[in-house]
C-alpha cells in the first residue's frame, strides 16, 4: 500500500498541473475572467475538494505490525536529527539530491513557462489536461508494478533505470528537436512522460525504498533534506 499511496500522491502533481492550466485557459478564454482573478476562481473550485481529501487522509488506518516489519517504523526528525542523518550518508545523498534538484528545475521551467513555449491559438484549452491525464495513467501503471517487488535493492535498481531512461529520452528529443520535427502535442507528451517518470521516481517510491535500507529510524528526514 505504501507504493500505491506514494504513487497516487506523486502523480496527482501531473494530473493537477494539466487540469489547472486547462482550467485557467478556459476561465480566461471562454468565461472571460480576468487573468488576475483566474487563480482565485480555480482556488474556489479546488478548496472543497482539498478539504474533503484532507478528511479522507485522516481516515487512513494506522500501520500494522506487518507494515512496520516490511518498511520499518517512520519517525519525524528534528533539525539536528536531519543534519546528523545527512552527514552519515552524505556521499550518496549528495548525488541523489543533485539529480533530484536538476529534475526539479526542469519541472519548474515546464510548469511555469509551458503556456508561453507552446502556441495554443489553434489548440483546445483542455489539451494540457488530456495529455497529463494520459501521462498520469501510464506512470500509475508503471509504479503500481513496484507493489510486487519485495526486495528493496531490486526495486531501487529498476527505479534508477527508470530515472536514467527518462533523462536519456529527454536529452535525445531535445538535441534532435529539428531533426525529429515532432508535432507540438507529440513533443509535449514525450517530454512530460519522460520528465515526470524521472522526477516522480525520486519524489515517491525511490526515497521510500531507500529508507527501508537504513539501519535506524528517522527515514522521513531524507525527503525533508532533499526538499
Amino acid at each position: 500500500m505504501t507504493d500505491i499511496l506514494a504513487s497516487l500522491f506523486g502523480v496527482s502533481m501531473v494530473f493537477s498541473s494539466g487540469v489547472a492550466k486547462s482550467f485557467g485557459l478556459f476561465a480566461m478564454n471562454e468565461m472571460q475572467i480576468d487573468q488576475f482573478w483566474m487563480p482565485a476562481v480555480i482556488g474556489g473550485f479546488a478548496l472543497p475538494l482539498l478539504v474533503f481529501m484532507g478528511y479522507m487522509l485522516k481516515r487512513l488506518p494506522q500501520p500494522t505490525a506487518e507494515d512496520i516489519a516490511l518498511r520499518n517504523e517512520r519517525v519525524v526528525l528534528d533539525g539536528k536529527g536531519r543534519v546528523a542523518l545527512f552527514r552519515k550518508y552524505a556521499p550518496i545523498l549528495t548525488l541523489l539530491f543533485i539529480g533530484n534538484f536538476m529534475l526539479l528545475v526542469l519541472r519548474d521551467i515546464k510548469e511555469d513557462f509551458l503556456v508561453n513555449i507552446l502556441d495554443m491559438s489553434n489548440q483546445s484549452s483542455w489539451l494540457f489536461a488530456r495529455i497529463d491525464t494520459i501521462v498520469t495513467l501510464i506512470i500509475l501503471g508503471i509504479f503500481a508494478l513496484f507493489a510486487f517487488f519485495r526486495s528493496n535493492i531490486r526495486a531501487l535498481l529498476w527505479l534508477m533505470t527508470l530515472v536514467i531512461a527518462g533523462c536519456l529520452t529527454m536529452t535525445y528529443v531535445s538535441f534532435h528537436y529539428e531533426t525529429l520535427d515532432l508535432k507540438p502535442v507529440t513533443w509535449l507528451f514525450i517530454q512530460s512522460l519522460s520528465l515526470y517518470i524521472a522526477y516522480l521516481t525520486f519524489q515517491t517510491i525511490f526515497f521510500d525504498r531507500f529508507y527501508c535500507l537504513l539501519p535506524h529510524q528517522g527515514k522521513r528526514g531524507i525527503l525533508y533534506c532533499a526538499d
